[in-house]
């Protein structure tokens, strides 16, 4: 009788756990949709050959249908991403480039904003997703399964509450990217 009642328990433990996954899961999408898209970000690039990390800060926004990435530290630069250009600006000298030319950077940033937004649809055609956590503290696994995105990038993980927190990538060269974000 002990050990029954010791098995109904674990089960019962497996399958809340199981709701929980699933609440966040779905819910996750729908929470962090209705946030506003702008704030800061702190970036850290860990590059495999170099030791010391990269450590960059700016501010972001995604408004009607455009992706603005500003780093203000340690240099300044601005990437502008519409639906069909890019305009890179360094040092006041903006170049202007449409989103056919430069393919695997508009993939990048389409998938980042995507990323933000947590825009499901977008995230199911490109990864493969794994749900942890609760509602208020959830984790976000994406595996890639398309191309460009699959030549880059082994892992993202996106780490949130009523936000996305944090984004990290890790490239298939080993390559460690974390992005912390606050919002306005």
């Amino acid at each position: 009788m002990k050990y029954i009642l010791i098995i109904i328990i674990s089960l019962l433990s497996l399958i809340s756990e199981e709701i929980i996954a699933a609440e966040a899961d779905f819910s996750v999408f729908s929470q962090v949709k209705e946030i506003a898209e702008q704030g800061s970000f702190r970036q850290e690039r860990r590059l495999k050959i170099i030791k010391k990390p990269f450590v960059s800060e700016g501010v972001f926004s995604i408004q009607n249908n455009e992706f603005i990435w500003h780093t203000k530290t340690p240099l300044e630069a601005i990437y502008r991403i519409t639906d069909t250009t890019i305009e890179e600006t360094v040092d006041g000298i903006s170049k202007f480039k449409k989103l056919d030319e430069n393919p695997q950077m508009a993939s990048f940033f389409k998938v980042f904003s995507s990323l933000i937004q947590l825009d499901k649809e977008a995230l199911e055609s490109n990864f493969e997703l794994l749900t942890k956590g609760t509602i208020s503290n959830w984790h976000l696994e994406l595996t890639p399964i398309k191309e460009p995105i699959d030549k880059v990038f082994k892992l993202i993980t996106v780490q949130g509450s009523e936000q996305v927190k944090s984004i990290q990538t890790e490239t298939l060269s080993g390559d460690i990217n974390l992005i912390e974000l606050s919002y306005d």
